[in-house]
């Protein structure tokens, strides 16, 4: 709630106010500086001054709203990092989707609406400096996915290391399985691993996926299948329903059937299937 409360212009509004205040009486407290304007501006009578004092102390020193949007921009960018509200990951698709996300249609959506409207997030036509914005919390938001995709797809090659070993031993297999993308990221498989052949153990190679979704899906691009075909057989696809924990392994012919064929002068680079 308190990080909801800080995205209103109800707080906003009353900390912005008490940031000039005290441009103007550096010798007052922020408490101080509260009372006097609730006490001398009506308009401010009914602001969130405990949400208002809270942003005083977390923002910026420098924001002193001398420059209302651009401040005000960069106020909203400090907050939405910092709180990261459940429909910033909207932020890369587009400010209309975010509109959509926060829900216009209700008393919470439009008061953060409102927020990113006052700054002029939302004029038409779109300014520069609000495309700029736009595009940095929309980097920062994908580089925030890909390093969660990143330790997620960790987490799944750590399970598949672990039932592996369990298997290998189970099969009597005397060798260990070979974490293959922290030494070769490019080998085109992650982990290297072990079946029972006719006279000695055979390679068992496998694609490590993970999914937190219901149904499962994954993504594989053209360069992972090209090289489930080039290893056929010897090839194993592992897909971790997470944080269930829920293996599914897959064959490189269970495979075949959802991989998209290349026609005229288009290709296709990745394709989501559904497990």
């Amino acid at each position: 709630m308190t990080a909801q409360r800080h995205l209103t212009m109800s707080a906003l509004g009353a900390a912005i106010a008490i940031r000039r205040y005290l441009q103007n009486h550096p010798d007052a407290s922020a408490d101080a500086a509260a009372l006097a304007i609730k006490r001398s501006d009506a308009d401010f009578m009914s602001s969130d001054f405990e949400s208002a004092l809270e942003l005083h102390e977390i923002l910026p020193i420098h924001l002193v709203f001398e420059t209302y949007h651009d401040n005000l921009r960069e106020c909203l960018e400090f907050l939405l990092l910092k709180h990261r509200p459940w429909w910033i990951q909207a932020i890369p698709y587009g400010r209309e989707r975010v509109a959509s996300a926060i829900g216009e249609g209700n008393d919470e959506g439009r008061d953060e609406l409102q927020s990113l409207k006052a700054a002029g997030l939302y004029a038409d036509p779109v300014s520069e400096v609000a495309v700029q914005w736009w595009d940095r919390l929309a980097r920062a938001v994908r580089s925030e996915l890909d390093d969660r995709l990143l330790l997620q797809g960790r987490a799944a090659e750590r399970l598949s290391l672990e039932y592996e070993r369990a298997r290998l031993n189970s099969l009597g297999i005397p060798k260990m399985p070979r974490w293959t993308s922290i030494e070769d990221n490019g080998a085109g498989f992650d982990i290297h691993s072990y079946d029972v052949g006719a006279f000695e153990p055979i390679s068992r190679l496998i694609e490590v996926k993970s999914s937190t979704r219901t149904p499962l899906r994954i993504i594989l691009s053209k360069n992972e299948w090209a090289a489930a075909l080039r290893y056929g057989d010897s090839y194993i696809f592992h897909i971790w329903e997470l944080p269930a924990k829920r293996l599914v392994e897959k064959t490189v012919k269970e495979i075949a059937g959802h991989i998209p064929v290349d026609r005229g002068e288009g290709a296709w680079l990745n394709v989501e299937i559904e497990i």
